[in-house]
C-alpha cells in the first residue's frame, strides 16, 4: 500500500466525521475524540428514513439459514383451513412461541466499539414485534421472556405451541477477542432444555433456532 492510498482513505473518513460535528469541540469542554464519555456526540442523531430502510434491508439480507429440516420454514402465511377449523374447534388458533430474552427485552442489535448505534426505538424491530406483525390473524404469538431454561419450559407446557422460536446469541466488541465460540452464557442450554421438552410433550412442533451472532458459533444442540 502506498502512501497517497492511506491519506485518500483517511480523508474520506475524517471528511465525514467533520460534516456530521463528531470533530467539533464540545460544549463542556471534552476532546473530541473522548466520544464515549460525551454524551453530546453520542446522543447526535443523524439517522433518516432512507438510513433505517438500508440498514433493515442489509440486515435481512445477511440473515443465513444453516439448517431447516422437515422443511420447517417458512412458516405459512396461512393456516390450511381444514387445520384451522381443527384447531378453532378446540378454541385456539395455531401458536407461535418467542423464547429467550433475546426475542425482546434484551435485543442484541448492536455490538461494541465502532458497532454502538444509538437507536432510536420506534425503529428497533425485536423479533418477537416483527413475528407477531408478520403472524397477522393467522397465529396466536406468545412471549416467553426468560433465558431461564426452567422457567421457559415450564411457560410452554401451559401454552403448547404449534411453531417454537428461540431467539439467542453473543455481544461482541473490537479490541478484544471473544473466549470462545459459543452462544451468551445459558443460552445453548436454553435451546437444549426447550428442544427435549418439546420432542417429549409436543413431538409434532416445529422448533427454531435464531441466532443473531458477530461470526462463527458452537452448535452442540444441532443433532
Amino acid at each position: 500500500i502506498i502512501s497517497h492510498q492511506i491519506e485518500r482513505s483517511v480523508l474520506r473518513i475524517l471528511t465525514q466525521m467533520f460534516k456530521v460535528g463528531v470533530m467539533a469541540d464540545s460544549k463542556d469542554g471534552k476532546t473530541a475524540f473522548d466520544v464515549f464519555n460525551n454524551p453530546d456526540k453520542i446522543n447526535r442523531n443523524v439517522t433518516r428514513p432512507e438510513h433505517v430502510d438500508l440498514a433493515r434491508r442489509m440486515a435481512a439480507d445477511s440473515t443465513i439459514l444453516l439448517k431447516n429440516d422437515k422443511q420447517a420454514l417458512p412458516l405459512p402465511k396461512r393456516v390450511h383451513e381444514g387445520e384451522r377449523k381443527t384447531l378453532e374447534d378446540h378454541g385456539k388458533k395455531p401458536t407461535i412461541a418467542v423464547v429467550g430474552r433475546c426475542a425482546h427485552s434484551k435485543p442484541l442489535i448492536v455490538g461494541g466499539g465502532s458497532a454502538i448505534v444509538k437507536a432510536d426505538p420506534k425503529n428497533i424491530v425485536t423479533p418477537y414485534l416483527g413475528i407477531r406483525r408478520k403472524a397477522g390473524e393467522s397465529y396466536s404469538v406468545v412471549l416467553v421472556d426468560s433465558d431461564d431454561a426452567k422457567e421457559a419450559t415450564a411457560q410452554l407446557q401451559t401454552v403448547m405451541p404449534e411453531y417454537v422460536v428461540i431467539a439467542v446469541g453473543v455481544y461482541s466488541e473490537e479490541g478484544s477477542d471473544r473466549k470462545n465460540l459459543s452462544l451468551a452464557k445459558g443460552h445453548d442450554i436454553l435451546i437444549s432444555h426447550v428442544a427435549q421438552h418439546q420432542r417429549r410433550h409436543n413431538p409434532a412442533a416445529s422448533i427454531v433456532v435464531a441466532a443473531s451472532v458477530p461470526g462463527a458459533i458452537l452448535t452442540p444442540w444441532s443433532s
